[in-house]
């Protein structure tokens, strides 16, 4: 496991309350390298940042960096749907603001993408398993 980097600001988790300053979205290429570390963090493949795709939670307002990645899979027919993995977080980061912003950029990418429903795994913050966390609309 590689060595945890310092901080070049203070984390986010630490300077604003829960659920600010974070925001998720759609993960791109430039994002892999972040999300392998991620990953490598919870003892997870890192390769999978390279294969796969991924919605990203980043700081903002003064707080930089990716603080959680969960993968995402399209299943088309029946309006469509974007399933979501388990969630990879930070370690150090509150886990509750970090995955309620990534479920509500992966709401914001099943609206973009015009799917009817995003389902989520595991019992995790009131989700049943399989639960939609988001209707057509």
């Amino acid at each position: 496991m590689g060595a945890r980097r310092a901080f070049a600001v203070e984390p986010v988790w630490r300077t604003r309350g829960a659920g600010e300053g974070l925001r998720g979205r759609r993960g791109s290429r430039e994002d892999a390298a972040a999300v392998s570390e991620l990953m490598d963090l919870n003892g997870l493949p890192r390769w999978v940042a390279y294969e796969e795709s991924f919605v990203v939670a980043e700081g903002c307002r003064g707080a930089a960096g990716l603080f959680g990645a969960v993968l995402y899979r399209l299943r088309y027919g029946g309006g469509g749907a974007l399933v979501l993995g388990r969630p990879v977080v930070d370690p150090w980061a509150d886990e509750r603001s970090v995955c309620r912003a990534l479920y509500d950029g992966a709401e914001r990418l099943r609206r973009e993408l015009g799917l009817g429903r995003t389902v989520a795994p595991g019992r995790r913050f009131g989700l049943q398993d399989g639960a939609s966390v988001g209707g057509a609309g």
